[in-house]
């Protein structure tokens, strides 16, 4: 009987590996993904900024040329 207990205790410790292995692995999904998607909003945010300002630029050159 001693055996059956000592093999459920062994067999618990073993499932929350499992479940902390796999909470840590969703848990880092989720932040890396945030993270990359905060990225890609920020790049983009800037390139259309980026090119506001140079179709700013040309436009003024262009006004200033025909001054």
């Amino acid at each position: 009987m001693r055996r059956v207990f000592e093999k459920l205790r062994r067999n618990q410790k073993g499932g929350i590996l499992i479940f902390t292995l796999i909470f840590g692995a969703i848990t880092s999904i989720m932040i890396i993904t945030g993270v990359s998607s905060y990225a890609i909003f920020e790049t983009r945010a800037s390139n259309h900024k980026h090119n506001r300002d140079v179709s700013l630029h040309i436009a003024e050159a262009g006004i200033n040329y025909y001054r």
